[in-house]
């Protein structure tokens, strides 16, 4: 199985100057610029803005990550199953999409700055709903 670990900005350069993406590479590409353009305030459906909680509250599974206090520590989050099966990890900081052909790990977020901004508000959110399950 063929594997890349990269970020956003290398898979859109490599887009921008033709080069074919694998089919995970793309969605992975594009869940991670849907992440950078919510934070932005940028995503617009539907002639709304929607919010990450919103973008987030159809996912498919929900894996935390807690430590032996119980406490939240990250969250892995399926937005597709099946072909490709694409997951945000907060861990990871990335969009990791599995595919037949191969696996991309895709960091979220353009700058480091971003990246961590993306992570902290899906952390917020899933450290919440975390809590509510745990009470």
């Amino acid at each position: 199985m063929n594997s890349t670990t990269t970020n956003i900005n290398i898979l859109t350069r490599r887009e921008q100057e033709g080069e074919h993406l694998e089919d995970h590479e793309d969605y992975a590409l594009h869940i991670a610029r849907t992440l950078s353009e919510i934070i932005s305030s940028e995503y617009i459906t539907c002639f709304e803005y929607l919010t990450l909680y919103e973008y987030l509250a159809d996912c498919l599974d929900i894996e935390y990550r807690v430590g032996s206090q119980h406490e939240y520590r990250s969250v892995k989050i399926a937005i597709t199953l099946g072909g490709p099966a694409c997951y945000i990890d907060t861990d990871l900081q990335a969009v990791v999409c599995v595919w037949w052909s191969g696996t991309c790990a895709c960091e979220y977020g353009r700058t480091y700055n971003e990246r961590d901004a993306i992570t902290s508000e899906i952390d917020t959110i899933f450290a919440e709903l975390h809590d509510q399950i745990a009470a």
